[in-house]
């Protein structure tokens, strides 16, 4: 199979994150606050995106991150206590939903608890990774061939890996991904 996918969405997401920001996708633009990539900015400007032109598998990627019978839980406190649970998705299209899945895939991956073998079975989470994978590369694959500059400044800060001394293996794992 090659590389753990869990691995390489750890590095992708976390790329996409520095690319969002690099492109100044940012939640807030004042002095001496938190730069936080704006997923929500991106998602809006995405509008330009069709679920018609896509692929049959990123088209799968988003029904199954976006479906409620499979998208990912959200960690909330119940009875005083953290427990991973279903919540509906705030966005209205299929791509919101999808990139929002994303989302929680990482805070689940990053922060354990539905990941941990007990709350989901193993395939479901390949599933919610290889699904989010795919959504990361196809708005990649759309930033970079949008007309909008801004896009293009989120796929050039997203492939600078390769320039970054330190960084050499991850940015060998993620252009074989983008191949």
């Amino acid at each position: 199979m090659g590389i753990n996918q869990k691995y390489l969405f750890i590095i992708a997401y976390s790329r996409f994150d520095y690319a969002l920001k690099k492109a100044k996708f940012l939640r807030s633009k004042k002095e001496m606050r938190p730069a936080l990539a704006d997923w929500f900015l991106f998602q809006k400007k995405l509008h330009v995106f069709r679920m018609e032109k896509a692929e049959k598998n990123m088209q799968e990627a988003v029904n199954y991150l976006s479906s409620a019978a499979t998208m990912p839980k959200v960690e909330m406190v119940i009875d005083g206590c953290p427990h991973f649970t279903a919540k509906a998705y705030e966005g209205k299209k299929e791509i919101d939903r999808a990139l929002e899945g994303v989302r929680r895939v990482r805070a689940a991956l990053f922060h354990g608890g539905e990941f941990d073998g007990q709350d989901a079975t193993a395939q479901r989470n390949e599933k919610l990774v290889s699904s989010s994978l795919a959504v990361l590369k196809v708005c990649l694959e759309e930033a970079r061939h949008s007309t909008d500059h801004k896009f293009n400044e989120v796929y050039a800060a997203f492939i600078e890996m390769e320039e970054i001394p330190g960084l050499e293996a991850e940015a060998k794992i993620l252009s074989e991904w983008l191949r």
